[in-house]
């Protein structure tokens, strides 16, 4: 059900739709296409995760030297590693920013082409 309303937010800010002629537009767009969106939907998907996993990997390194560190019998290994956990963090949610508007795009690219089907 969920993907038979994923064009909605293209609907409203492209095409100036209220919400429920967004709602039955992206239906309508789902309903003729439902193969193709499906398979579009896990391909960004997969590369949207592929994303935010690369920018993931710097912050599960820091994690885990500090757990490593921690475990081996040194109880300050969190607040040494603090600032590496916060910048780390940083750059993860900068990929997650990126990897959303990633998926943004190729949403609205790919409601501009279904639309007019």
């Amino acid at each position: 059900m969920t993907l038979a309303l994923i064009f909605g937010f293209q609907a409203v800010v492209l095409n100036n739709m209220g919400f429920s002629k967004a709602i039955k537009k992206s239906w309508n767009i789902f309903r003729k296409n439902w193969l193709g969106v499906l398979v579009a939907v896990i391909v960004m998907s997969v590369i949207s995760i592929v994303i935010a996993f690369l920018f993931a990997i710097p912050m599960l390194f820091v994690l885990f030297s500090a757990i490593a560190s921690f475990s081996s019998g040194t109880a300050t290994a969190f607040s040494e590693y603090a600032v590496l956990l916060l910048l780390t963090g940083l750059v993860f949610l900068l990929g997650s920013a990126i990897s959303k508007v990633f998926q943004i795009a190729f949403l609205t690219e790919m409601y501009m082409k279904l639309k007019g089907r």
